[in-house]
């Protein structure tokens, strides 16, 4: 069981990477075609240990796959990746070249005695980028969600124009995806991943500041040097079809019904980053992971210590996803 450092749920600090990867036992994939008629991609989160998903939809236009498996009282306790994909609905179909991929490996819901006898449980949710490269039948299949894990790295994780973003937009500029990650002072890490495809912006236009200004680490905003410019910069404000997708994950051992209520709170990280958020146009969605199995200390604490550990937990996970979002839009506008 692991054991804290303190008691202490403040943040400490970004992790070493500021992405999800500092959480450990995972890995990051891109892959994406951006060569005409073609502008749409696939990113995939491969879990390396035991990890307990739920997820929380809150647009009113999702396009998602095996979200019913990650309900408390489903039978599969145990997911084995995330998919983000572009291309709309058409794009689940890259969560097939994902399972195939784990299948090769052998990981997944054992259902036979082979090797190859699993059905890997891969939760996926999509972005609207139909057409932004020239056609609307250039799209997301399996090919892109297996050559997304065979790219999976655990050391470096690229944001901005990659993957599953590189046909996203937010508020008339480039969307992307983006990471980041918060070390809390008794040692828990928090990181999370999303792809920014908005009907809403980032920025506060009347004041040309980044609504999520103030959810700033380690002075991790201060190296982009156009959000002035970005933030007056005119463009299709009113995108017909959107949608944010996001994963924020945690060492610290949760059940899936806590993980629910963390995926519900981090739908907040968006609220705090974009605005609006959450129309009927976007059909925002965020999954929540707890990666490994290694326990902790809040086994041992009372009902109401424990409660209010998680909500400040909970918190840092909003605020983490807010702190992505930045990244993700800014780097795929500045670099």
């Amino acid at each position: 069981m692991a054991q804290f450092e303190s008691d202490d749920w403040s943040v400490l600090g970004v992790g070493d990477t500021n992405s999800i990867l500092d959480v450990g036992d995972l890995s990051v994939g891109h892959f994406a075609r951006t060569e005409s008629p073609y502008l749409t991609g696939c990113s995939v989160v491969l879990f390396n240990a035991k990890t307990r998903v739920s997820v929380v939809v809150g647009g009113s236009a999702p396009g998602t796959r095996e979200t019913d498996a990650l309900n408390p009282s489903g039978l599969v306790e145990h997911v084995d990746a995330v998919c983000f994909t572009g291309s709309s609905a058409y794009g689940l179909d890259a969560a097939g070249g994902v399972m195939r991929f784990l299948q090769k490996e052998g990981r997944g819901f054992k259902v036979a005695a082979s090797k190859l006898g699993v059905v890997p449980i891969v939760p996926t949710a999509t972005i609207f980028d139909l057409g932004r490269g020239g056609s609307y039948e250039a799209v997301c299949d399996q090919e892109f969600g297996t050559a997304a894990c065979y790219a999976a790295s655990n050391l470096s994780l690229a944001q901005g124009s990659v993957g599953a973003g590189v046909g996203a937009m937010s508020g008339g500029i480039k969307g992307g995806v983006g990471s980041a990650s918060a070390v809390l002072v008794n040692g828990t890490v928090v990181g999370s991943i999303c792809v920014v495809n908005s009907r809403g912006s980032v920025f506060n236009e009347s004041i040309t500041q980044l609504h999520a200004r103030e959810l700033e680490l380690d002075e991790e905003f201060s190296k982009y040097k156009d959000i002035e410019a970005l933030a007056h910069k005119k463009g299709d404000k009113e995108g017909t079809f959107n949608t944010t997708v996001a994963l924020v994950a945690t060492n610290m051992r949760l059940t899936r019904s806590e993980l629910q209520v963390m995926a519900k709170i981090a739908h907040d990280g968006l609220a705090r980053s974009i605005r609006p958020v959450h129309t009927y146009f976007d059909g925002d969605t965020i999954f929540a992971a707890a990666v490994g199995e290694d326990g902790s200390l809040l086994e041992d604490y009372s009902r109401d210590h424990r409660l209010a550990a998680l909500s400040a937990l909970f918190e840092v996970g909003a605020d983490t996803l807010s702190r992505a979002v930045v990244h993700g839009v800014m780097k795929a506008n500045t670099h």
